[in-house]
């Protein structure tokens, strides 16, 4: 047995030595995909390893508390009830429980209300703060545990609209402006607990945070606006300038990027607390605090405490976190090892060609063997050892060229997890990669060498006859479930669950990679055989030969499509959505979005926008409240009045929410809260109808055109529960306009037509959408409510704007590139990672292109040397492969990408998206992508053959 053994090992080296060029293309089918497993597990691991690092420096501590709405306090006593039975009188309980508790908590100064997003939350007060601190010095943990906490100067929403205290920081000396910044105020001698947060000139936070007017700017901020150490900034809402005494990088700075998010995109800046002072109507409260506890307290038994004095906390501890990272690795972990095992699958398919043409070109070696008394089982062997040492020697060299991938993918991961990642050797990627590259070579590899077994002794004596001979069915369908069992238990060991579940899905991809070798082999048929040539006779050679090898071309684009399908995918749906954002800020009208508190100061805004040189152009939404008087159908004439609404309202048939599984009378309640903010009481919008885009999709009825002014007609905005209750074109609606101010209340009552109900927008940054009706039927004597303008301002005058804007009190401005930034980022965060690793299926692809380039060089070596000695010179002959291989390409790019294009195609159709917006010009560029791969790939493998000499191939071959 070692006997036989030790001949199948020598003479498999020995063949692999002599057919060096094929080897080398079977190795690097291999490599590549083992490269792509190693890379990515290595990746895997270097973050798991950065988020494990200082789970408490992550946390802020070993505790983090934050305030939880009455909402979740309420549903948290619901839930501990359900154990038992949930019943309304246990709801009633539990609200009339919360309600109390907060109001009690708020009489005592623990919490405070606060505004966000038109809702009211609760934040932790100053006495809330001595609260605890008083808890501590008088429990067990006096002494051993210690808190700190950010003051933040406004709510997120006011920092992300820019209207909040703190928000934007100017340059005193330039006008440079950052706006939509995070603000951090806090006790630099405290915070963090653990670490420190160091400048880039290396100073601490409570080096350089002195006196209450310094500052230490995020590195984005810096970036922006050009602001060097030693510069004096305006940051709004203060009293008095700052000085910048450092800047922090993002790695510093920023340690959860999924809580930091709109600091990592717009910029950040911390405060010394002494700064509250100068900061008009902003006082200590925070909605976190960060707890350090000594080494020999227990953190569970803290954190059980500290919830059971203080049940509005919910927390978060280290284990928590360790927890919750364990979780995302795991994710990341399976993503990293399907996409590494999905490239190392079409790498495989490298391995099946070379197999199939080393059969091919060793069939007289075979007869002899078979002539010398070998059976076809160990023919068979032979040939498997081959592709075992395949796989081996590659799986070695993948392992090497993955540590040196992962180099480069880092730097997409380290984006998005706004985090440097330390890279490091580890031993797990490299068996992991190495133990699949063998079995997945060795198990591919196998089914072209049943065919060896075949071979017929007698082509010894007639060896320009030989054709190398198919396999029977059975034994194929054999080898294809071998191969599919093998992959389902790899995939099983990847994902998780069942065999079942793993052997239905890997089932499921090799049928559905059989189809499209089905359709693409079916394409090449067709083009090779009905494709003009034109006259030109070159074409008409790379077509012929398409045709010939047909099957080894499908499945080389198969390898193709999957890595351009996935690429095309990702960036086609990436640039839709930002050709999205770019048409809707087009029809916006401007780029300054200006909010004015009320109508007194309206004017002088509108002074501003007249006076000020740079502004090209504004208008302005005028919204008022008004609350549902009647509604009168126009089909049935029956009248309903707010306080017949419940009644109707029940006696409809309404299934909205879609997909609600709660009982009727929990649907009910949610439909009434929809139609009470949305119907019985909404915000009409006074429109000047020549702005109105007469083209705008409706849902039912049509919008406004110029020839309706002075009507009382109404267009409600996009609503489905509108529809469902029955809102028809021509009801009769009549509403009470309301002004309440400390200056002024009024009420009148107007009448409107319904005109049509708006279809839904994708993304829309238009002031004017939403309800609305012709200008100049409100009455005079009520003021509108809501008063916003949009002005198209030069973007070299847009920061002198600003600072003239300021000067007004009650309003604030945004600039509508704002959105674009943040969707832009978030898209660009969240498909980095993905990108990245399509493009490494798309390498691989090209790697099997230049494979099968080789091979078929190899195959016609005779054909090219006969063309090369009647005449053909080398720059003609390489010009019909890279022809052939460039149209191979041009199909791949064609399946692939269309592929994509027709998902997006599909999307569209259902989302209202518009056709414009897809990227045509991206979707073609990604066409010659592929040919571009192709022919690249066949130059490295074409250029040697077309070279060689013609009488050395006829005297070998």
């Amino acid at each position: 047995m070692f006997s036989q053994l030790k001949f199948y090992l020598t003479h498999s080296l020995n063949d692999l030595n002599v057919n060096r060029r094929l080897t080398v293309f079977a190795l690097l089918s291999i490599a590549v995909g083992v490269a792509a497993i190693v890379s990515l597990q290595t990746l895997s691991l270097m973050i798991a390893d950065t988020l494990e690092e200082n789970l408490q420096l992550t946390n802020r501590g070993d505790v983090r508390a934050s305030i939880i709405s009455q909402d979740q306090y309420e549903a948290s006593l619901i839930e501990e009830e359900a154990f038992t039975e949930t019943t309304s009188e246990t709801e009633d309980n539990a609200a009339e429980t919360t309600s109390g508790l907060y109001d009690q908590l708020e009489e005592d100064g623990v919490l405070v209300p606060v505004e966000f997003a038109g809702a009211e939350i609760s934040a932790l007060a100053e006495g809330g703060i001595n609260a605890i601190e008083a808890w501590i010095a008088d429990s067990d943990y006096a002494g051993q545990v210690t808190l700190n906490y950010q003051i933040p100067l406004s709510d997120p929403l006011s920092a992300f609209l820019g209207n909040g205290a703190g928000a934007s920081i100017t340059v005193t000396e330039t006008g440079a402006q950052a706006s939509q910044v995070s603000s951090y105020v806090i006790d630099p001698a405290t915070y963090p607990f653990y670490d420190e947060i160091m400048t880039t000139d290396g100073q601490t936070l409570a080096e350089v945070l002195q006196v209450p007017t310094d500052v230490v700017i995020g590195q984005n901020v810096a970036d922006q606006t050009d602001i060097q150490v030693g510069d004096v900034v305006q940051i709004n809402g203060a009293s008095e300038s700052f000085t910048v005494r450092g800047i922090v990088s993002l790695e510093e700075g920023i340690r959860s990027p999924l809580d930091d998010l709109f600091a990592g995109i717009f910029g950040f800046y911390y405060l010394n607390q002494d700064a509250i002072t100068l900061f008009e109507d902003v006082t200590i409260t925070t909605n976190t605090v960060f707890f350090r506890i000594a080494p020999e307290v227990n953190v569970a038994d803290f954190d059980r405490d500290l919830q059971a004095e203080f049940p509005f906390f919910s927390t978060t501890t280290t284990e928590d976190l360790r927890r919750d990272n364990e979780q995302i690795v795991d994710l990341i972990d399976q993503l990293t090892s399907v996409m590494g095992l999905i490239s190392l699958l079409i790498g495989s398919i490298g391995i099946v060609n070379t197999m199939q043409v080393i059969v091919q070109r060793r069939m007289l070696e075979v007869a002899v063997l078979k002539t010398i008394g070998m059976q076809g089982e160990q023919i068979t062997l032979l040939f498997l050892m081959e592709a075992l040492l395949l796989g081996v020697i590659g799986s070695a060299i993948g392992i090497i060229l993955g540590w040196g991938g992962t180099f480069l993918i880092k730097g997409a991961a380290e984006q998005i997890f706004v985090t440097t990642l330390s890279f490091r050797i580890a031993p797990e990627p490299a068996i992991n990669g190495f133990v699949l590259g063998v079995i997945v070579a060795t198990v591919f590899g196998f089914l072209p060498t049943i065919s060896a077994a075949q071979i017929r002794p007698g082509i010894v004596i007639r060896p320009q006859d030989g054709l190398v001979p198919r396999a029977g069915w059975l034994q194929r369908i054999a080898v294809l479930v071998l191969i599919v069992l093998v992959i389902s238990l790899i995939a099983q060991t990847i994902l998780g669950g069942t065999f079942v579940t793993a052997l239905l899905i890997v089932g499921g991809t090799f049928i559905a990679a059989g189809f499209i070798y089905a359709i693409l082999w079916g394409i090449i048929w067709v083009i090779g055989r009905f494709f003009p040539s034109f006259g030109i006779v070159d074409l008409k050679v790379s077509l012929r030969q398409m045709l010939a090898s047909k099957g080894r071309g499908a499945s080389t684009l198969l390898a193709l499509v999957v890595g351009v399908f996935s690429l095309s995918t990702i960036t086609l749906f990436a640039e839709s959505i930002n050709n999205i954002l770019e048409a809707s800020l087009e029809s916006a009208g401007g780029n300054l979005l200006i909010n004015v508190q009320s109508f007194q100061q309206y004017d002088e805004v509108e002074a501003l926008l007249e006076g000020f040189d740079g502004v090209n152009s504004y208008q302005a939404s005028l919204g008022y409240t008004a609350e549902l008087v009647s509604w009168e159908q126009s089909e049935t004439g029956e009248v309903i009045t707010p306080d017949t609404f419940p009644t109707y309202l029940a006696s409809q048939e309404i299934a909205f929410p879609p997909f609600f599984d709660g009982t009727d009378e929990e649907r009910l309640e949610i439909q009434a809260d929809i139609i009470d903010s949305t119907f019985l009481n909404t915000s009409i919008e006074a429109r000047s109808l020549d702005t109105v885009d007469v083209d705008a999709p409706m849902e039912l009825g049509r919008s406004l055109t110029a020839d309706d002014a002075g009507s009382n007609l109404i267009v409600f905005g996009n609503d489905p529960i509108l529809v469902e209750l029955g809102v028809q074109p021509g009801d009769i609606i009549t509403y009470e306009v309301v002004q309440e101010g400390l200056f002024a209340s009024n009420r009148e009552t107007v009448t409107f037509e319904v005109a049509g109900i708006a279809a839904a927008e994708v993304i829309s940054f238009n002031i004017n959408s939403g309800t609305y009706a012709p200008a100049g039927i409100f009455p005079d004597t009520v003021n509108p409510t809501d008063i916003t303008v949009i002005a198209d301002v030069d973007d070299d005058r847009v920061q002198a704007f600003r600072s003239e804007l300021t000067q007004i009190q009650g309003t604030f401005v945004i600039e509508t590139a704002i959105f674009t930034r943040l969707i832009e980022s978030l898209i660009g965060t969240f498909t980095a990672f993905p990108t990245l690793v399509a493009a490494l299926g798309l390498i691989v692809g090209g790697v099997v292109i230049a494979n099968s380039v080789a091979l078929a060089t190899m195959e016609r070596r005779n054909e090219i040397a006969v063309m090369k000695s009647v005449g053909l010179q080398r720059e003609r002959v390489l010009g019909m492969l890279l022809l052939e291989n460039g149209i191979l390409g041009f199909i791949g790019g064609l399946f692939g990408v269309g592929i994509g294009v027709l998902v997006l195609l599909g999307f569209a159709a259902t989302s209202d998206v518009p056709f414009g917006t897809i990227p045509w010009g991206t979707a073609f560029l990604l066409m010659m992508l592929c040919v571009g791969v192709a022919i690249i790939a066949a130059i490295t493998s074409a250029w040697s053959a077309s070279g060689e000499k013609p009488l050395t191939v006829l005297r070998y071959e």
